[in-house]
Formats: structure tokens, C-alpha cells, sequence
């Protein structure tokens, strides 16, 4: 009786929950009359002991059956319950384990993945970073073997011309015959020629890759640049027994604006080549010209030989620096394999394209096509006669070769020269004493700006003519410095030229063609430029940039008709800068070109008015 009662109430000794379902609580009461019954006759036996009432084991026997009868339904609807609560269990663990997953694959995507993804290109990063570092190590160790390649080109290119101008000086010193001394002069001139034709192609490419090639678009006329081309290689192919054929159509026969003399650079190395590796036969030049639109033609220049050709598989090869040809004996014909990259780098800059044909044993050609804007022909100035006798010069030299060579060449030419070895000792003498100044740019104690700069202003404060200044230095760069040329009148490059540096001090004692042609324009210029000059100083001293304007204006007006292309666009910046107001800009831009207007007047031979020649230089 206490275990129905645990089954149906539950029984915490017992370990039974209770509280059954309502179909296992139906069943429970199903069998309770016949568990009661059963129970009512069981305690009347045991009261009744020890007679026993047959009919309380009958009633026992009776409701025995119904009990357990029932009790089987207990049980079935038990296990039926079990079953549904176990299958509910493994629902509920399968909906677990499938939300267990759910939130490790989110957690993969949203953590692991992203991490994954990185360390996936971290490792792409490392295999490109090592893909890089194998190529630079590839291109540096190309770039070491070219370059021990072009240092053992240069070393012997400059040891064959060198060994010529030693042997033949020290043979020239020894001789007393003068015709073989001329002779072997001569051959120490030309090594010289090419040693520095070698250093000119060096610092060409220099140049090139450091972003400095300088265009200077001038009209020219193609046809005329075959011409002159030509004339310059024509001795060298005629030495060899070689034919040179120049033509250029009639097109070609125009002008055009573009550099002609990087354009003649090119050409003139690709004729040379030619004429290099041409043994027989001949070399042409040719230059047609096709219109583009109303504004443009399109120039091709052709250069073909007879020579021994080349693979067509390296013809890119060539164009690349210190690549030399070889010919059919695998020999090569000289130089440092710089003239082809130089052409290919300059074409680059003027915008043209240059394209080889060639097969072995059957020549090449070369085409140079460009583009350039029409342009009318230059107007020609009249040629002046050099003449610097008599002039004054004062050379600022460091190194006492160049210092007597100078000497030399001016002194031979009729100057008087005093020779100074450095910016100290220049700084001790009155430069108004001297009609040029020839400066070296980099002095042992000094630069040479700063020294040029100093020298002006010496000679403004001492209202004296102020001297032309003259750059000289090896360094071709210098030629765009806006420092220098700020401090000089004009730039010579070392080695020195001797017509180059007295045509650029004859233009000291020249005047200007246009005032010689036409005496009554020249009487009203040297008339009125000291008054403009005195008008613009004193407006602009009373900061009235009105009037300062109009007279700055026609200051650069009159200097155009002088061939002062520097000087008139100094004047029309200082005439911007009053139109804009600038008081301040206007008066620094006056300075530069109050000193250039006074050393103008010095060249007319005309007194400069009180106040320009108390102006100091820049």
C-alpha cells in the first residue's frame, strides 16, 4: 500500500517523484476501488486470524485481477510517457548540438575565418616580398655586372685617347721639327676631341637619369639639319672609301619648332654608327615631311647603311647603355655602348620614336619620326666680327693650368689679363678697373656666385661701368642654374672653346645691329633710355606704381628692339608686379633690371643718369 501510494503521490523515502501525468493519474484511479476493495478484505483477514472468512479471499482474489490489470495500463502509459520523454530529450540534445555548431561556424566566420584570410595573405605578402627581393637581387647583380662592364669600357676608351696625348707631348717636346710637331699636335688635339666627346656622351646619360635634359624649341629647318649633319661626317665616311647620299624632300624644306641640336645629336649618332660598321658600300640620310593638320608636320629622318647588319633579336639590346654590337667575328668597333641609349632617352624627351630594321648581312636602317608645331624662320642676325683687343680681364682661376691658359688664349687675342687664384685675392681689387670678369664657379676659398654678386656691388657703390660677368666651369648643368644666372652675363663650359669664349666677351664692345643699321634710331634710343630710366626710378621711389608701369612698359619696348631678351623679360615682370600692386616685387625685380639697363647704357657709350649708377648689382 505504501509503494501504490508512493506511485500516485510520490514518495521521498521511496525516491518517487509523484505527481504523474493526468492519463497515468486517470489510469491510478481506474484501479483505486479495486486496490481499496482488495485492501478492506485483506485488513479483515488479518483481524480475523486465525479463522479465516472465505470470502475476503475471494474479494482479495477478485479485485486482485482488476488491480493488476489496471496496473498493466499504469505501466504501458509509463513506458509510452518514457519513450515520448526520451524522444523529446534526443530532440532537445540534437537542437543543442545543431545550435552548438550554429555558434562555432558563426564564431568561425566572424573570428577564425578573418584570421585565417589574414595569415593567407601574410604569406602572400611574404612570397611577394621574396618574389621582389630575388628580382632586385637578380637587377642588382645585372646592374653590378654592367656596371664593371662600362667601367672596363671607359677604362680602356679613355686609356687609348690618353695614351695619345701623353705619347705625342712627350714626342712633341722632344722634336725640333716643326711640321712633325704640328703633326703630332694635331693627333694630341683630336685624342683631346674624343676624350671629350666620351665625357659629353657620360654626362648625357647622367643627365638624362637624373630628370635633367633641358629642351630648347627654336624654328629650324629639317632639311637643312641633313645638310649640316652631313657636312660633319662626310670627311670620316670619305677617309673610308665610303659613299654618303643626302637627301630631303621638298616638304622637308619648311620650318618647324622643335631642339634642333639634341635633333642633330641623335642624328649625328646615328650617321656616325653607320659609318662606323660600314666597311663598303654607302650611307644615306634622308628627311621627309608629311602634313598632320594646319599647326603640325610629321618629320622622318631615315639613316641606312651597307654594314654587316644585326640579328633582329637584338636589336632592343642596342638601345640599352653599355650594349655594344659585334660583328660577324663577335668583335666589337669601339666606344662604351652609350650613343644608341642616348638617341633612344632623347627621341623619349622630344616626344619621337626610333625604329632599327635590319637582318645580318644586309645593312640597317633607322627611322627617327617626330612631330613638331610649323613655325616661321628665325629671324638672322648680322654676324659681328670678334674683337676684344684692348679689353681688360680679369681671371678668377684656382688651378694654375686653366689659369694659364686663359692667359694664354686672351693675351694671344690682344687682352689684358690679370690672373687671381682665388675669391680672397679678387675681393682685394677694383673691379670697375676691368671691362670682364671671367669667374671660375667652384673657387678653393669661395663660390663663384657669391664672388660675382660681391664684385657688382663693388662696382655699383663705386659708380663705376660695371664689368660683364663670365661663368666659367665643367660643370654643363650650371648652364640652367638660375643662380648663376642671376650672378652672370653669360656661361662658358670647360674645356674651354677659344672662339666660344671671345665671341661671348666680343659682345661686351658690341653694339647692338639695329642701333648700327639705323643712326637715327640709335640717337633717339641713347636719348631717351637715361630719362625712362630716371622717370621709373623716381615713381618708383614715390611708390606710384601707375606711372612706374607705363614707364617700366616702355623701358621693355625700346630693349626689344636691342636683342635684350633677358632685360625685356625682367622689365615685364616688373611690370606685372606694379599692375598687380606688389609694391615690394616690383621693387626687387626693378633692382636686377636698373643694374642690366646701366650695363646696357655702358655698351651704348651713353652716361647713366645719377640714380642709376649709384644702383648696385644683385
Amino acid at each position: 500500500m505504501l509503494h501504490h501510494h508512493g506511485l500516485v503521490k510520490g514518495s521521498p523515502e521511496l525516491g518517487l517523484e509523484g505527481n504523474p501525468t493526468p492519463a497515468v493519474a486517470a489510469l491510478y484511479a481506474e484501479v483505486q476501488p479495486a486496490f481499496e476493495r482488495a485492501r478492506d478484505a485483506a485488513q479483515r483477514l488479518i483481524k480475523s486470524r486465525p479463522v479465516i472468512d472465505d470470502r475476503d479471499v475471494e474479494a482479495i482474489l477478485e479485485n486482485e485481477r482488476d488491480f493488476l490489470a489496471g496496473m498493466d495500463r499504469v505501466v504501458s502509459q509509463l513506458v509510452v510517457e518514457a519513450e515520448h520523454r526520451v524522444a523529446r530529450l534526443r530532440r532537445l540534445e540534437s537542437a543543442i548540438l545543431a545550435l552548438t555548431l550554429l555558434v562555432l561556424l558563426a564564431e568561425g566566420l566572424i573570428v577564425f575565418r578573418p584570421a585565417v584570410a589574414k595569415i593567407e595573405k601574410t604569406l602572400c605578402d611574404l612570397r611577394d616580398a621574396g618574389h621582389k627581393l630575388r628580382l632586385a637581387k637578380d637587377e642588382a647583380d645585372r646592374a653590378n655586372a654592367a656596371k664593371t662592364r662600362f667601367l672596363a669600357n671607359v677604362s680602356h676608351e679613355l686609356r687609348t685617347p690618353m695614351t695619345a696625348v701623353l705619347g705625342m707631348t712627350e714626342l712633341a717636346r722632344e722634336t725640333e721639327d716643326s711640321t712633325q710637331r704640328s703633326r703630332q699636335l694635331q693627333t694630341v688635339s683630336e685624342a683631346g676631341e674624343t676624350l671629350l666627346a666620351l665625357l659629353n656622351d657620360l654626362i648625357d646619360v647622367a643627365g638624362i637619369d637624373a630628370e635633367t635634359l633641358k629642351l630648347d624649341p627654336r624654328p629650324f629647318c629639317p632639311a637643312d639639319l641633313v645638310e649640316r649633319v652631313g657636312r660633319m661626317l662626310g670627311p670620316s665616311a670619305e677617309s673610308k672609301g665610303l659613299a654618303v647620299s643626302l637627301s630631303s624632300s621638298e616638304s622637308a624644306r619648311c620650318y618647324v619648332s622643335g631642339d634642333a641640336r639634341r635633333l642633330e645629336q641623335v642624328l649625328l649618332n646615328l650617321v656616325s654608327n653607320a659609318v662606323k660598321w660600314t666597311d663598303a658600300g654607302r650611307v644615306t640620310l634622308r628627311c621627309d615631311a608629311a602634313p598632320l593638320d594646319d599647326v603640325a608636320l610629321q618629320i622622318k629622318f631615315t639613316v641606312t647603311d651597307t654594314g654587316p647588319g644585326v640579328d633582329p633579336t637584338e636589336i632592343a639590346r642596342l638601345f640599352e647603355p653599355f650594349v655594344q654590337g659585334v660583328d660577324d667575328n663577335g668583335r666589337t668597333r669601339g666606344g662604351v655602348g652609350l650613343g644608341l641609349a642616348i638617341c633612344k632617352r632623347i627621341a623619349d624627351a622630344l616626344g619621337a620614336t626610333i625604329l632599327m630594321q635590319s637582318q645580318r648581312g644586309q645593312g640597317a636602317t633607322v627611322e627617327v619620326q617626330c612631330d613638331f608645331p610649323r613655325a616661321a624662320p628665325a629671324a638672322k642676325k648680322p654676324a659681328a666680327a670678334i674683337e676684344v683687343t684692348g679689353l681688360r680681364v680679369l681671371v678668377v682661376e684656382d688651378t694654375q693650368v686653366n689659369r694659364e691658359l686663359l692667359r694664354q688664349v686672351l693675351e694671344r687675342a690682344g687682352c689684358a689679363v690679370t690672373l687671381c687664384s682665388g675669391a680672397a685675392e679678387a675681393l682685394t681689387l677694383d673691379p670697375t678697373a676691368f671691362d670682364a670678369l671671367l669667374i671660375d664657379l667652384q673657387l678653393a676659398d669661395g663660390d663663384g656666385v657669391t664672388l660675382a654678386k660681391s664684385l657688382r656691388a663693388i662696382a655699383a657703390r663705386s659708380q663705376g661701368a660695371p664689368p660683364k660677368t663670365i661663368c666659367v666651369t665643367a660643370n654643363p648643368a650650371a648652364l640652367g642654374d638660375p643662380e648663376v644666372k642671376a650672378a652672370f652675363d653669360a656661361v662658358v663650359t670647360k674645356p674651354i672653346d677659344r672662339s666660344e669664349l671671345l665671341a661671348t666677351l666680343a659682345i661686351q664692345e658690341r653694339t647692338p645691329s639695329l642701333l648700327a643699321d639705323d643712326e637715327e634710331l640709335a640717337a633717339l634710343v641713347r636719348q631717351s633710355l637715361p630719362e625712362d630710366i630716371a622717370d621709373a626710378e623716381r615713381s618708383l621711389g614715390a611708390d606710384d606704381l601707375r606711372r612706374a608701369r607705363v614707364v617700366v612698359h616702355r623701358l621693355a619696348g625700346q630693349v626689344g628692339y636691342l636683342d635684350r631678351a633677358a632685360l625685356q623679360a625682367e622689365l615685364v615682370r616688373c611690370e606685372d608686379a606694379c599692375l598687380a600692386g606688389d609694391t615690394s616685387g616690383a621693387r626687387q625685380t626693378w633692382h636686377e633690371c636698373h643694374w642690366r639697363l646701366n650695363q646696357l647704357l655702358t655698351t651704348l657709350g651713353v652716361a647713366a643718369p645719377a640714380s642709376a649708377a649709384r644702383s648696385s648689382g644683385p
